[in-house]
């Protein structure tokens, strides 16, 4: 659940990463196979971008948990040593952890959640030498798609949105269109995640879609 506060914001992102179907395209859960029920109930997930990672793009994870664990999140490289780990806890419920590396050498990473309620949570990562294809469609249907939609991808949809809007307690952040925060690369997990700049284009499309109301006197166009 989002905060109140964030409410109209997160209810057009919501609109937007629907039509995009980010996480049906990408993301993928990760169970834990803990020491402990806590395990279990926290519905652990990992997403990891973009939707195909290669040396060439920043390689950006999030971790979700249901339940407020004390964890750090480690991104750990081919050689074996840690490139990039956070103990910074964001949200909740969902509770997700996000780490980052801008230029990831190519080889098996690891995205690693170390806890002292489930031990160490690991999924591994392939990063490619060479820029990967772009997506292309699917016979019979608009995008091709590789999962289906859980709890764990809800969890990891909350987490993206969290995100995006992030902003202390006290604050009032603003933004006069959608795509100003889906353009901030410290803000959007999920920039150019398909690798087709798909966050760097005008969202005129969305209001043929009917998605985003047309005014005429904003910049979204």
């Amino acid at each position: 659940m989002l905060p109140p506060r964030r409410t109209p914001a997160a209810t057009a992102a919501l609109l937007a990463a629907t039509a995009l179907s980010v996480f049906v395209l990408s993301a993928a859960t990760a169970q834990a196979q803990g020491r402990s029920g806590a395990c279990e109930e926290s519905s652990l997930a990992v997403l990891a971008s973009p939707v195909v990672p290669w040396k060439g793009a920043p390689l950006r994870v999030v971790f979700t948990s249901e339940k407020p664990l004390d964890g750090e999140l480690s991104l750990v490289a081919p050689d074996g040593s840690v490139a990039a780990k956070s103990r910074k806890r964001f949200g909740g419920p969902p509770y997700f952890w996000f780490a980052e590396v801008n230029a990831p050498a190519a080889g098996k990473w690891q995205a690693r959640l170390a806890s002292s309620d489930c031990g160490n949570v690991a999924r591994e990562v392939a990063v490619r030498a060479d820029q990967p294809p772009r997506p292309q469609a699917a016979a019979g249907s608009v995008w091709p798609v590789r999962n289906a939609w859980d709890r764990g991808m809800e969890n990891l949809f909350s987490a993206w949105v969290e995100k995006l809007f992030d902003a202390p307690l006290d604050a009032a952040p603003s933004w006069p269109a959608l795509h100003e925060v889906l353009r901030d690369k410290s803000r959007n997990v999920l920039f150019n995640h398909l690798g087709l700049g798909e966050d760097e284009v005008r969202t005129r499309w969305l209001q043929r879609m009917g998605l985003v109301p047309v005014d005429k006197g904003n910049s979204l166009r």
